[in-house]
């Protein structure tokens, strides 16, 4: 928790490739402090690496300047 701050919480992590993340989805994503779609990238040796930057605060009502 962010000191002084209100409590809140954030999107899920989901796949950008997932059948379930259609247009519907990306729409209504509420987007709080960031995204929550990962796109992954291949890092070879059958591993994948995903990326996700978090804004502390944005879309979050009455968090303070």
């Amino acid at each position: 928790k962010e000191p002084d701050k209100n409590e809140y919480w954030i999107e899920d992590y989901v796949f950008d490739d997932d059948p379930f993340v259609n247009d519907a989805y990306r729409k209504k994503e509420s987007k709080r402090c960031g995204s929550g779609i990962l796109k992954l990238t291949d890092a070879g040796n059958g591993t994948f690496t995903g990326k996700r930057d978090l804004i502390l605060g944005m879309y979050i009502e009455n968090y303070p300047d």
